[in-house]
């Protein structure tokens, strides 16, 4: 896909083989002169020399470092693959296709009309809550691109949970050979911290991220405390600002600037990532301190990925510049992360096997069910698509029958249940979803009109209501009829069953804390291992009538 002259990158020929053209119309009309494309390099490089055809091969034979600060300047799109396949082991950069077609069972060609390519790509290990816009690809790109995914799944089957993996194949697929694009990314995946695999190591990067915030950004972690609200500890504070990270690095981001993060994590590796990313917030917290007066913000974390998203090009260059500055070891961020991740409590390998069971298991099962027609916004949010599917076989037959709408999130529309309650006035029927601060996924179906139970302050609610969980557990929990107090909903909080001193599921007013216990009016296990939990976010789907 090679562009003519006149589609010259603005960075200084590092991406000559794609353009991104998705925002050609919002650049300025003197975007593709070369004064332009060389102030911009000026910007984001310091004018300084970056890897290049007349320096790359001993810049790779050469010390680390010298590799390192020629990459930062920016990476010539005719010694981008060199460079990236150089990181390789030596068996691996010799014999790429060798190793991509005994990990696929086949030749590319041969596997490109399985039947399963389809089923292993619509699992939740690519369909994750936390899937990213995707670069723009041709047609035939794009069925690479699912074959890639579908082998490297049957070879990684640990790997449950990889937000960014279908991102990096995205944007290696126009660099490399499909072969090569799988021989960088086993690898990757093959090296602890480099990328999240599963829902525990994606929370101990969350952490990591909070920490080094907090010690190597030390001015703007204070500066920041000033807005954290009284009823928030400041590590879960900052946990809510950063919980979005990836979205600020990958979504709706030009693609010049995706390639540049990815040319520095080959050399780097995650510590890249940790410095957008903390370097990101301490730019908001900076403008936030100029703009507000002191005075808080009510949607502080959405509000930040707006101020990302609306950077400029010399804005993005002063990010990447902030980034570098950030003064921290690779070594630091490797055992951070090891740190982090040994303070989280290991799933119980009933509940790990329950899931993946689940995960793995055919789809013939619920052939005989009324399934879900899953959208985007449904995949976006916490489950996968199977997820879905399961919860749907849960729902009321009436429901199953009506198409799921979110109508709240409370990482954009506020932490409070005054909001929730504001965006449900009227509604008859809905799921509340909760991640928690341990990557917990839980929440109910209400059948009720909430206005109701407002209206008296007292239990309500009919027996259609249940319980649930989806992670690590996937359990669902049905009215057991030894108890009428179903349902519990005021400005303070809100829970779903009562009865033998618990609740089934409560949250506090300010959407911060919540609990689970056994209850006679569901009979159910806790829907959390610790019983208590702290929320990092929660989504609201109202259902309509299916068109």
């Amino acid at each position: 896909m090679a562009v003519s002259q006149n589609d010259a990158h603005p960075f200084a020929g590092s991406l000559s083989t794609v353009i991104d053209s998705t925002n050609r119309d919002k650049r300025p009309n003197d975007f593709y002169t070369a004064d332009y494309s060389k102030s911009l390099n000026n910007i984001t490089t310091g004018g300084r020399e970056g890897l290049n055809r007349q320096n790359v091969q001993t810049a790779l034979r050469g010390k680390q470092e010298r590799l390192k600060q020629l990459v930062r300047c920016g990476v010539a799109a005719e010694v981008r693959k060199t460079y990236w396949m150089s990181t390789l082991s030596s068996e691996s950069a010799s014999h790429p296709g060798d190793m991509y077609k005994a990990a696929m069972g086949g030749t590319p060609e041969e596997r490109s009309k399985d039947n399963d390519i389809d089923m292993v790509t619509s699992c939740g290990w690519l369909h994750d809550p936390s899937v990213l816009t995707l670069p723009t690809l041709p047609g035939i790109a794009v069925g690479v691109k699912r074959r890639l995914l579908s082998t490297l799944k049957r070879n990684h089957s640990h790997v449950t949970f990889c937000p960014l993996l279908p991102v990096l194949a995205s944007l290696l697929i126009n660099f490399l050979e499909e072969a090569e694009c799988f021989t960088l990314l086993d690898e990757i995946l093959h090296k602890p911290g480099w990328l999240s695999r599963d829902q525990r190591e994606n929370l101990a990067s969350l952490n990591t991220m909070a920490t080094i915030f907090k010690y190597k950004c030390k001015h703007s972690y204070h500066d920041l405390m000033r807005f954290k609200p009284a009823a928030i500890q400041e590590e879960h504070f900052v946990c809510m600002m950063m919980a979005n990270w990836r979205e600020w690095i990958f979504f709706n981001q030009p693609l010049w600037f995706m390639i540049r993060v990815l040319d520095v994590f080959v050399v780097e590796g995650p510590k890249i990532l940790y410095r957008l990313a903390t370097s990101c917030l301490s730019l908001y917290v900076e403008r936030v301190l100029c703009t507000s007066n002191g005075a808080p913000l009510p949607d502080m974390s959405i509000d930040i990925e707006k101020y990302v998203h609306g950077f400029s090009w010399a804005e993005r260059g002063l990010w990447f510049k902030r980034a570098f500055k950030v003064n921290v070891a690779r070594r630091t961020v490797k055992s951070v992360w090891f740190a982090e991740l040994a303070k989280l409590p290991p799933f119980e390998d009933t509940q790990e096997e329950s899931f993946q069971a689940f995960d793995q298991s055919d789809s013939s099962s619920l052939q005989n069910e009324i399934k879900v027609q899953v959208t985007k916004e449904m995949v976006n949010g916490m489950l996968n698509e199977k997820q879905w599917q399961l919860l749907w076989t849960w729902l009321p037959d009436l429901y199953q029958l009506k198409v799921p709408i979110c109508t709240y999130k409370a990482s954009k529309d506020g932490y409070s249940l005054k909001s929730i309650y504001r965006k449900l006035k009227g509604e008859h029927g809905f799921l509340l979803f909760i991640k928690t601060t341990n990557a917990e996924v839980l929440g109910t179906f209400v059948a009720s009109d909430l206005d109701e139970g407002k209206q008296r302050d007292k239990f309500f609610g009919t027996g259609e209501t249940f319980l649930f969980s989806l992670w690590p557990l996937a359990a669902c929990y049905q009215w057991t009829g030894e108890s009428n107090l179903i349902l519990l909903a005021n400005d303070k909080e809100f829970a779903v069953g009562a009865g033998g001193g618990a609740f089934g599921l409560w949250i506090d007013g300010d959407i911060n804390h919540g609990s689970s216990a056994k209850c006679l009016a569901y009979g159910n296990l806790p829907l959390v291992k610790e019983g208590q939990f702290k929320i990092i976010d929660v989504e609201v789907f109202i259902f309509t009538d299916a068109m």
